[in-house]
């Protein structure tokens, strides 16, 4: 029996579904994939020892979708290359970007914009089949307006400078197990300062009610829209978000969309399932 192995990744996991000819679906998880970070020796142990056990000798992989963050030109190929000598089969390998992955998911052969919202943020102009324009979201330093890297940062900065009270202040630290000194080393001596930060977001969302912390929030969605969809001048397409942060301020993002005069559409927290029915239907 053949299959397909389509797989959704970003750097701190990646979703993989294979799909037999006969419709019957297997999912698993392991550790992220980004072909810019990664070594080729780390994907390739993530890949063998994560992924391998898991796929069934009865179902012969004859095609693989990868869609991951870090899958620009150039690291594609290197991606492909450490697939096809993993799996070792003759498979047919295809390597895209998550943003395209989150365009098909979304959309399928429609247009429409697409956009990420999860550590870290992206979007593009979809036309049904390829992406047409694209804002370069620069990283969690110069860009990535409306990401978790963005709310955290905002927030700690807000709350560390006490405009967000004393209370809120001891609230945080006692529920992340922190203080003033340790919250600076892990962002400016640790790695990964965008994980971290993104890591505040269910602090944050917990604490809407808080007017200040609110409004935070929504400052933080204006930006995103002023920065990476005014630039496309299409008020008439719908626009759609995947992402953890997507999915958790999703009433927020409806009521900034509106207020920008954008048309709302939808939100997929895991872009997974959409990807298998985009391949498994075409």
């Amino acid at each position: 029996m053949t299959g397909t192995l389509i797989a959704d990744s970003g750097s701190t996991k990646t979703d993989w579904c294979l799909v037999a000819d006969n419709g019957t679906r297997q999912a698993v998880t392991t550790k992220g994939i980004n072909p810019i970070h990664q070594s080729e020796q780390v994907i390739t142990e993530v890949i063998r020892l994560q992924l391998l056990p898991f796929l069934t000798s009865d179902v012969d992989v004859r095609h693989v979708y990868f869609y991951g963050s870090g899958c620009i030109t150039g690291q594609c190929e290197k991606l492909e290359n450490i697939l096809k000598e993993v799996l070792k089969s003759s498979a047919e390998i295809a390597c895209y970007s998550d943003m395209l992955g989150a365009a098909r998911a979304l959309f399928g052969h429609q247009a429409g914009i697409a956009c990420i919202l999860g550590t870290g943020a992206n979007s593009c102009l979809y036309d049904g089949e390829q992406i047409r324009q694209n804002t370069p979201p620069l990283g969690y330093i110069l860009g990535d307006e409306g990401s978790g890297a963005y709310l955290g940062k905002n927030f700690l900065r807000e709350l560390l400078r006490g405009q967000l009270g004393d209370e809120l202040l001891s609230d945080f630290y006692s529920w992340a197990n922190t203080d003033y000194v340790t919250v600076i080393q892990r962002i400016y001596h640790e790695p990964m300062a965008n994980r971290y930060l993104a890591s505040i977001c269910p602090f944050i969302e917990r604490h809407l009610n808080n007017l200040k912390v609110h409004n935070l929030c929504m400052q933080a969605f204006k930006a995103f829209a002023d920065h990476q969809l005014e630039p496309y001048h299409r008020h008439d397409l719908p626009v759609s978000f995947v992402g953890g942060v997507a999915s958790s301020f999703q009433n927020m993002l409806s009521e900034v969309m509106a207020d920008k005069g954008y048309v709302f559409g939808n939100v997929i927290k895991r872009p997974l399932e959409a990807l298998v029915d985009y391949h498994t239907k075409l």
